[in-house]
Order: structure tokens, then sequence, then C-alpha cells
């Protein structure tokens, strides 16, 4: 099993790499508009956007809450996780480093995570599995079917 395998494991850890992008990036347009540089801090902004919406869906997963309305398409977060893993990658051939490659693999389960369910769907299939566990917990959950399943032996 590889490194990216393991992290992909990690639900919670990926959440928590979500929302750190999430912080770095509103900060990072934060630092640009107190700077004065107006258009470079609404392109960071739009980017805080996108893993925005990456992190309430991952927050939603860890947290066991329905599925939030995303502020950015599917398309838009694979589209950004690939250009994060390239920066990484481009970062770690010039000069390898072990705290790079850890979240270049977190970075590459997200993106695993992100792919679509089902050949031409948008929809990851991370939100497909965490439909099924939702649909699980609520049928778990009703007093019936925990007596069903107890004396069901």
């Amino acid at each position: 099993m590889n490194r990216t395998d393991e992290v992909a494991r990690d639900w919670r850890g990926l959440a928590q790499e979500a929302a750190r992008l999430r912080a770095a990036r509103e900060r990072h347009a934060d630092q640009l508009a107190k700077a004065g540089k107006a258009e470079q801090a609404a392109a960071a902004a739009d980017r805080a956007r996108v893993i925005g919406a990456l992190a309430a869906m991952w927050h939603a997963i860890v947290s066991h809450q329905p599925e939030p309305e995303l502020q950015a398409s599917h398309a838009e977060i694979r589209q950004d996780l690939a250009g994060i893993r390239e920066t990484l990658a481009q970062r770690i051939a010039r000069a390898p480093d072990e705290a790079n490659a850890e979240q270049l693999a977190r970075i590459d389960a997200l993106i695993c995570h992100h792919q679509p369910w089902w050949p031409g769907a948008e929809r990851p299939h991370i939100l497909f599995l965490h439909s099924v566990n939702q649909q699980a917990r609520r049928r778990w959950s009703r007093p019936s079917v925990q007596r069903e399943h107890i004396h069901a032996d």
C-alpha cells in the first residue's frame, strides 16, 4: 500500500487538509487586499471560494451532516486540486522535502476521492459514499431496525 492509499482512509485528516488550504487561501486574499492589489485579491478570493467548497464538503462528511450547497462546481474543485498537485510536484522535483511529500499524498487522496462516482457523472464518489452512509445512519437509528437486528439471531 502506498502513502496516498493510507492517507485516503483518514477522512478527518483530509477534512483538516481542506480546511488548512481554505484558511491559507483566505489569508492570502486578505493580504493582497490590504496591500491594495485589488485584481490579484479578487483572483485569490475566487480561489478561496473554490477550495472553501471542498472544505465545506469534507466538514459535512466527517461530521455526518447533510451535504452542503457548494459555492463551486466539482469541475472547479478538481481543476484547483490538479493545480495544487502540479505546484507541489514541481516543488518536490526541485528540492525533495518530506512535508511537501506528505501534503502531496493528501492532495492525491483528495483528487482520488473527488473523481466522478460513475463515468460521465459530475458528482464525486466521496459524496456518493457520504449519501450512502447518511442513509445507513438514518436506517440504523430507527428503533424498529435496531430491534429487528438484535432479535434476528
